[in-house]
């Protein structure tokens, strides 16, 4: 199969690209320099997102695209209006140059921000947990905006266009047998991330994976993250320090419960993430004690 690949070096990007260039051919698209050491089958075009005929020749030809470019969060070295123009204008020109290619099917990141990522356990903004795509969306920056336009935008061309889109609301990307920063954030506390949020890149891969190879969808939103929460505290015991107190909806929270409800993605693609901190990194108990 003949895919479109933007924001192919990245992080997720290029390890996706590597991944994917074993059995199918892959042009990748990203505004930096090439990476060194891509496989043979993948052709490079660099370019920005903004420049449509740049953007129209990466996906010419595509069965698939899968959408990773962008201002990858709230960067505030980077005007908020630029993460809107590079976010929003680049993901329309995106989805116009899948369906001017006949694509079946456009994967995108999306991002957990789109619901307004709370900053602290007192200014949260939630109305319940666990988080699910029912939840109000209420954006607190151009990146958490700039995602939810990107949805609606993907919903339009799913609708009039008749590509499938597949927007993934994706957490912390990290990978947890090998990141150091995140064996130590998950004894914080108050966590940085405060929905404990976080998934391995190859789990991350792998939805992907399970997504573009899809036929019978039209246009999903769906939350995604991995099967415990990204914190050392206690599920029942954290939820309870959210000030105001949020209501907990379905059953009682064991300890390792995640924050975000990724039932309709199991329900949708039939996927479940299978990597978790407390597997990746099984000595941080020990390693901890010793401090």
């Amino acid at each position: 199969m003949k895919l479109s690949v933007t924001g192919a070096a990245g992080r997720l990007g290029l390890r996706l690209t590597r991944r994917l260039a074993r059995e199918h051919e892959i042009v990748a698209f990203d505004r930096a320099d090439p990476p060194e050491s891509l496989p043979e089958n993948v052709r490079y075009v660099q370019g920005d997102l903004r420049d449509a005929d740049k953007v129209r020749q990466a996906a010419s030809g595509a069965e698939a695209v899968i959408h990773l470019g962008a201002i990858p969060g709230p960067m505030y070295h980077i005007p908020q209006s630029e993460t809107f123009s590079i976010n929003v204008q680049g993901t329309y020109h995106v989805l116009e140059a899948a369906a001017r290619a006949g694509a079946r099917i456009v994967v995108m990141a999306s991002s957990l921000c789109a619901i307004g990522f709370p900053t602290s356990l007192q200014d949260h903004g939630l109305s319940y947990l666990p988080v699910d795509e029912e939840h109000p969306c209420r954006p607190r920056h151009a990146y958490d905006l700039s995602k939810l336009v990107n949805e609606q935008t993907a919903e339009m061309f799913s609708r009039l266009a008749g590509i499938t889109t597949v927007c993934l609301r994706f957490p912390a990307l990290v990978d947890v047998r090998n990141s150091t920063s995140f064996s130590f954030e998950v004894y914080e506390d108050p966590p940085r991330l405060i929905l404990g949020d976080y998934l391995d890149f190859q789990d991350a891969i792998s939805v992907v994976e399970v997504a573009f190879n899809r036929r019978d969808l039209k246009h999903e939103v769906l939350f995604i993250t991995a099967r415990t929460s990204g914190t050392c505290q206690a599920t029942p015991e954290y939820i309870r320090r959210f000030d105001p107190r949020v209501e907990w909806r379905g059953d009682p929270p064991a300890d390792t419960t995640p924050l975000i409800n990724c039932a309709r993605l199991e329900r949708v693609l039939n996927f479940t993430p299978t990597i978790t901190w407390q597997q990746g990194m099984a000595e941080l108990p020990r390693v901890r004690s010793r401090e």
